[in-house]
């Protein structure tokens, strides 16, 4: 993080930090927003008042193009919509920055739980949890509302643990607390309840005879749709519901979520995350 800070204070020093409540247009190459001192009325985590960054638009997903850099300074980022790259040469990476003169100052990456694919580098000083536009939720919980698939091919660097249900260090619950407490909204095997299940199992079912391995939805006795990533119904699925998701990516992995790292970020390591 020191060094992707120097990067961060070099590159941007003479450009403009932009202030808007939501990104709908393309991604650009180099995207600046800054928040300093902008609050809500309610937390959107304990007692996080910051405001979120919505990161969508009408057409449910987002085209990475070329090297693009997005960086948020003291707000939270909500990624709605399914981000996807088609070439090598494409990547993301997503930087979310604390105040560094504050210590009670939070910010998270929240993900809705209608998105399956996330092409990108998240970088986030804080923590990734689910977040469904009113409060963050998490698989044992909100289990019904967290049933599709999530996979994120690049890179994740944050404040989250893996099978360990506590608030680690510099987490909002932390800060809230100065204790480590315990709690699932941090354990990245918590971000989705994603479950197979035989067609035979259920009473209702989307996928045909050929392909009997769908997701289990509501109550154990049907399945949901697009609940795979690249938005499949079924596991051995090769058709999407929209031409729009040819260019998502698809898994033969079987976990909720899916991080898989993308080797293309050594070949064509984006400026900000260089080592000089």
């Amino acid at each position: 993080m020191t060094n992707i800070k120097k990067n961060i204070n070099s590159q941007t020093r003479w450009m403009t930090w932009d202030t808007i409540n939501t990104i709908r247009s393309s991604l650009q190459s180099l995207m600046l927003y800054n928040f300093e001192w902008i609050e809500n009325s309610s937390a959107s985590n304990v007692n996080n008042k910051w405001k979120i960054l919505r990161l969508n638009n009408s057409w449910n997903w987002l085209r990475v193009n070329w090297e693009n850099t997005l960086i948020i300074k003291w707000w939270n980022l909500y990624i709605q919509d399914d981000i996807y790259s088609v070439n090598n040469t494409d990547i993301l990476t997503i930087i979310v920055l604390r105040d560094e003169t504050n210590n009670i100052n939070w910010w998270n990456i929240y993900i809705d739980p209608n998105v399956t694919n996330i092409d990108a580098i998240i970088i986030s000083e804080w923590s990734v949890m689910s977040y469904n536009g009113t409060q963050v939720i998490d698989s044992t919980t909100h289990t019904n509302n967290l049933k599709r698939q999530l996979f994120i091919y690049g890179n994740l660097i944050t404040r989250n643990t893996i099978w360990q249900n506590k608030a680690i260090f510099n987490t909002d619950d932390y800060i809230s607390t100065w204790t480590e407490i315990t709690t699932t909204k941090y354990n990245l095997e918590n971000l989705r309840s994603f479950q197979l299940v035989k067609t035979e199992q259920i009473t209702s079912w989307i996928c045909t005879n050929a392909d009997k391995i769908t997701a289990m939805w509501l109550n154990e006795t049907t399945s949901i749709t697009e609940a795979f990533a690249w938005k499949k119904n079924c596991y051995f699925d090769d058709i999407t519901k929209s031409v729009t998701w040819w260019n998502l990516r698809s898994t033969h992995r079987v976990a909720s979520t899916v991080i898989e790292y993308n080797p293309n970020i050594q070949v064509n390591s984006p400026k900000i995350i260089r080592m000089y």
